[in-house]
């Protein structure tokens, strides 16, 4: 399951996101929703979220200051792991090209095409995973084979893997 964090000031409009992603996509858990800057960044510096959506206009902290937090302090856990919500063309041309942007999504949208983009990154989620899983076996079976020709060695018997 990967953890969805919802950052958006406006309560009505983020659990009409949540209904709608979590009746699309069932690898997908909420793990908070939150409407201002400084929880969100709580939660961040301390949890394993997958996904973030990301409104840019928060009452406190902005979206801008939070994307710019997670750059500054290379939280590269969440690059390319928000999906950025505005309507303000000048806001998202500041933080477009940044590391932690996988993409945009205006709040005018239709949910049908939010909902592929939410898609689309829970996809490139799985496949880093599954890339990262696979290095760590293929890390562990050479240990392991290393183990057993040391142990083979020392002891003078055969020693067989079994994977």
């Amino acid at each position: 399951m990967q953890n969805l964090l919802i950052i958006e000031d406006n309560l009505i409009y983020s659990h009409f996101l949540v209904n709608s992603i979590c009746k699309e996509l069932n690898n997908i858990r909420l793990y908070s929703i939150v409407d201002t800057g400084k929880k969100a960044l709580e939660i961040l510096k301390k949890e394993k979220i997958d996904i973030i959506i990301l409104d840019l206009k928060l009452p406190d902290i902005s979206g801008i200051d939070i994307i710019n937090y997670i750059e500054g302090n290379n939280l590269s856990q969440y690059y390319a792991s928000i999906i950025v919500l505005t309507n303000e063309i000048d806001l998202l041309n500041q933080v477009i090209n940044k590391k932690s942007v996988f993409t945009y999504s205006s709040k005018i949208d239709n949910i049908n095409s939010f909902i592929d983009k939410v898609r689309e990154l829970s996809k490139e989620k799985q496949d880093i995973s599954l890339k990262n899983s696979i290095k760590e076996k293929g890390t562990l079976q050479s240990n392991a084979t290393f183990l057993c020709f040391f142990l083979q060695i020392l002891t003078g018997c055969p020693v067989k893997l079994y994977f």
